[in-house]
């Protein structure tokens, strides 16, 4: 399965964490891309959106904000890749 950087990015830092905010990703684009916050929360979207269609990962809201975890998939793609 191919990934954009963006998204390759996204899925490693979703499986070191596990269980990440949405507002924690964003942080993490905007200081490891040097984009503006703005430009960040449609990357996220974007690059989200794919690897949730991918099944990579899923979002829960288990205290009342967007969070991301990485699916049974997600952690074989990474463990693959290494």
């Amino acid at each position: 399965m191919k990934l954009t950087p963006a998204e390759e990015k996204l899925l490693k830092k979703i499986g070191d964490a596990q269980l990440i905010t949405k507002a924690e990703l964003k942080e993490f684009i905007v200081s490891n891309n040097g984009v503006t916050p703005r430009d960040a929360s449609s990357l996220l979207d974007t690059a989200t959106r794919s690897l949730m269609e991918k099944d990579l990962v899923s979002v829960i809201n288990p205290i009342g904000s967007t969070c991301y975890i990485i699916t049974k998939d997600g952690s074989r793609l990474l463990r693959d890749n290494d």
